[in-house]
């Protein structure tokens, strides 16, 4: 199991990165990765990726009137996880591959100094690719993260606490649950037991004292198990929403509502699910007559040959994609270090004008400024591009690469709905077993079908 957390970054990146690649933390920088960033130089190509981003956007996204330089995700695993760090740096880099699609440049650290091993991910909050801003949305982000996190501990064999139905868990009360001492887990398990029987609010207090919990009403539920030692109360909130008094109003008001319909309104809702296929069958066969008139199908064999032509269309429409944009993030790594350059090149000539007994106070006081330029000469002598090539050219052209890009990609949303529909109306046609039902629509003859 692990606890999953994300947090903005709205300065000092450069120290977030050092402290999660701490060589004392990480078995000598062993346990440390990159994906699409050498991480030594994490801080100077997230930079680098903002300005181009905002050369070629036109904007910069803020929140609260703060720029987010990148974002900080933790996936701590629990001590009694029969883990490596091996195997956890590995789960987490398929953690944020799939969170983040690949889109955004991240340093991975795996921390094995505590008691429990946990992966420090900071990624770019802008894109490279898509030159977008990453956009966090707190319920769901954190409700993501910790969803892909469990299953990726359970395909790995790891243990998973069922969340659902709790608010998030630490490691301390993760143990007690393991050892069989949470005063919460009981109390949990024993309104579980109860409120199935309870008719309302007042008999499931009632049916929660006879199992020895004590229930004290305020602004908060709160609960405690009579007789055997729990000290003081603990809110319904702690254990989970589930447990507070609107979550268990609403269980009871649900499972008695449900309760109604089954045992009162049986056949009224066959009948209602029975009407609701009736009307879907109508409306997939309407929409299948619609496909075959408007593709000119007349036999059943037409259906291959125009699903034929249109994934032969769609392949060449993908290669072609695949193709632009693979020039293209070629052309990003180039105009994203020729700004760099261009950028930075005066500070740089600043400097070799200077007389030696103020060039220590200079490189201090512009070091960072001096780091981005010499990183981005050499990057730039790496891929062969000339230091002198107008970056924005280089940047117009990246916009014209994107615009065709984006007008292929609609493109091929249209075609690949119109074989969507074709094969959609082909399984109605199966559905049906009358292989002459092109023929029949053809001559207005679709009638005789029955559903």
């Amino acid at each position: 199991m692990a606890i999953t957390k994300i947090h903005a970054i709205k300065s000092t990146l450069s120290d977030a990165l050092t402290y999660i690649m701490n060589p004392e933390k990480t078995e000598n920088e062993v346990l440390i990765s990159g994906y699409n960033v050498e991480p030594k130089y994490a801080a100077t190509e997230f930079a680098m990726t903002e300005i181009l981003a905002s050369a070629i956007k036109h904007e910069q996204s803020e929140i609260n009137g703060a720029r987010n330089l990148a974002y900080h995700m933790i996936q701590s695993f629990a001590p009694w996880d029969n883990i490596t760090p091996e195997q956890a740096h590995q789960i987490g880099k398929q953690w944020a591959d799939e969170l983040l699609g690949g889109m955004y440049e991240y340093v991975i650290s795996t921390h094995v100094d505590k008691g429990h091993i946990h992966n420090h991910i900071i990624f770019n909050a802008t894109s490279f690719y898509t030159h977008n801003k990453y956009v966090s949305v707190p319920y769901k982000t954190v409700k993501q993260l910790r969803q892909v996190s469990d299953r990726l501990c359970y395909e790995n064999g790891l243990n998973v606490t069922d969340k659902s139905a709790t608010k998030g868990i630490g490691h301390f009360e993760w143990q007690k649950r393991t050892l069989g001492d949470s005063w919460k887990e009981k109390i949990e398990q024993r309104i579980d037991e109860v409120i199935g029987l309870a008719v309302d609010f007042q008999h499931f207090k009632k049916l929660l004292h006879d199992t020895g919990v004590e229930i004290k009403e305020g602004k908060h539920l709160a609960y405690k198990i009579m007789f055997e030692g729990q000290e003081k109360f603990v809110r319904g909130k702690t254990i989970g929403e589930r447990y507070t008094r609107e979550g268990i109003l609403d269980r009871i008001a649900n499972k008695t509502q449900e309760k109604d319909n089954v045992q009162d309104d049986y056949p009224t809702i066959i009948k209602r699910q029975s009407l609701k296929s009736k009307l879907e069958n109508t409306h997939l066969f309407f929409e299948a007559l619609n496909t075959v008139s408007r593709e000119d199908i007349k036999n059943y064999d037409d259906f291959t040959c125009r699903l034929e032509e249109l994934e032969s269309k769609i392949g060449e429409v993908k290669t072609t994609i695949e193709t632009l944009e693979t020039k293209n993030l070629q052309y990003k790594e180039a105009a994203k270090y020729l700004m760099a350059v261009q950028r930075y090149a005066p500070v740089a000539e600043k400097l070799e004008g200077l007389k030696p007994s103020v060039r220590e106070r200079f490189i201090k006081n512009n070091q960072q400024e001096l780091e981005y330029y010499k990183h981005a000469v050499y990057q730039l002598e790496k891929i062969n591009v000339n230091l002198n090539v107008d970056p924005d050219k280089v940047v117009e052209l990246v916009k014209s690469q994107d615009a065709k890009t984006g007008e292929l990609s609609e493109a091929l949303k249209v075609v690949e709905e119109r074989a969507k529909r074709i094969q959609q109306a082909q399984r109605v046609v199966d559905s049906v077993g009358d292989r002459s039902f092109g023929k029949d629509v053809a001559k207005g003859k679709a009638a005789r079908v029955e559903l």
